[in-house]
């Protein structure tokens, strides 16, 4: 009995073993991937998105027009919206000195608040306060305007390989559901492939939907309040949405930041700040909890977790497939039970049905193995009849 514990406990503390070093290499492996792994990862979440419009266009022209029509139309939509921000950005980028300037003559009273308790503070620990902010300041334009062509080639890279794969989604859809070997892992797979698909879509269409009304919203405001380059404002605080969390509070930030610069009172400054925090607080904690809570069931601390980690690992850019990397893993992970794990780990917390799911799915698993092996068994005696 003792002895059969003591296997029960080594066997336990090896998977947990084998869990460990999975996760570290899958990590390793992302990061040292990443140039190629980031915008693979891109052209599959657009694939997932634009294939209900591909298959749309399918019903009248063939499957590789629809995909060049669909990715064409996409490329469209970015460039355009590209277009629509780049001449502000350029222009905010080319008076950033004077924006700095500006800045720092405005807050120089907060400033000199601030420098007589660093300079208490130092004497206390025995420092120099301005010795230890020399070197802090540094150029911003060289780190912002370096990775051009790479964004470029990796845009294109992108684009194609979402071409592939809306062309040749059905033979591919196949090709992952045939990996199964028996009837009920294929069944499992195309569920999965199938929810897959409807999960990450609809989760990004209902996004795009509310950064577009939060880019309305936020542009028509502006333009109400009198700040300048309302349009431009609302086109970036809509794409920033799509960044959970870091998108909308640098924006917020950036827009404070410019408008205490331009505006000739601290309060006329922060309006436009002001304006995109309360969008952003209505936004995040009614519209999009609203819209969304019967789309995606995931842990919001799995969420949390797994946004920390792209950033981490691929930079903020990353963000935006975060969340839809994690409904893959967790709709892939709920019809695996060799998976289940990682299914009940990012199921929500209030919800136990997927567990019961998983285990029900588990014991008609195990309940047609003894059929599976009585029905190879009389094929063989079979065989061996007519032999």
């Amino acid at each position: 009995m003792a002895t059969a514990k003591i296997e029960e406990g080594n066997a336990a503390s090896m998977r947990a073993a084998l869990w460990v070093i999975a996760a570290a290499a899958i990590i390793f492996i992302l990061d040292f991937g990443s140039a190629i792994l980031l915008p693979t990862a891109y052209a599959v979440v657009l694939a997932l998105v634009l294939a209900p419009i591909a298959r749309a266009f399918s019903r009248y022209i063939g499957d590789g027009l629809a995909a060049a029509v669909t990715v064409l139309l996409a490329a469209v939509a970015i460039g355009a919206t590209i277009v629509l921000i780049l001449p502000s950005v350029t222009d905010w980028l080319a008076e950033a000195p004077q924006l700095v300037s500006k800045i720092e003559r405005k807050l120089r009273p907060l400033k000199e608040q601030l420098e007589i308790v660093e300079n208490v503070s130092a004497k206390i620990q025995g420092t120099d306060a301005h010795a230890a902010a020399a070197g802090s300041a540094g150029g911003m334009l060289g780190p912002i305007l370096s990775g051009g062509a790479n964004f470029l080639s990796q845009f294109i890279y992108v684009l194609f390989l979402t071409l592939f794969l809306l062309a040749l989604r059905t033979d591919l859809r196949r090709r992952v559901i045939l990996c199964a070997e028996t009837a009920g892992g294929r069944l499992r797979m195309g569920h999965a492939v199938r929810d897959i698909g409807r999960n990450v879509a609809a989760y990004l269409f209902i996004l795009t939907l509310i950064n577009i009304g939060v880019a309305v919203v936020t542009a028509t405001a502006f333009y109400a309040a009198g700040v300048p380059d309302a349009l431009a404002w609302g086109a970036m605080f809509g794409l920033a949405n799509y960044v959970p969390v870091i998108g909308p509070t640098g924006t917020i930030l950036a827009a404070g930041l410019v408008g205490v610069a331009n505006e000739a009172t601290l309060l006329a400054g922060l309006t436009g700040a002001a304006i995109m925090l309360f969008i952003n607080a209505i936004e995040s904690q009614f519209v999009q909890p609203w819209l969304m809570a019967r789309r995606i069931e995931i842990n919001p601390v799995a969420m949390f977790v797994a946004l920390a980690v792209v950033v981490w690992l691929w930079g903020i850019p990353a963000a935006i497939i975060s969340t839809p990397l994690l409904i893959v893993a967790y709709t892939f992970s709920r019809y695996t039970p060799a998976l289940e794990p990682i299914a009940v780990a990012l199921a929500p917390v209030a919800k136990s049905r997927h567990e019961a799911a998983l285990k029900a799915a588990a014991a008609r698993e195990a309940a047609q193995k003894p059929k599976r092996r009585e029905r190879k068994a009389k094929a063989s005696v079979s065989s061996e009849r007519a032999a």
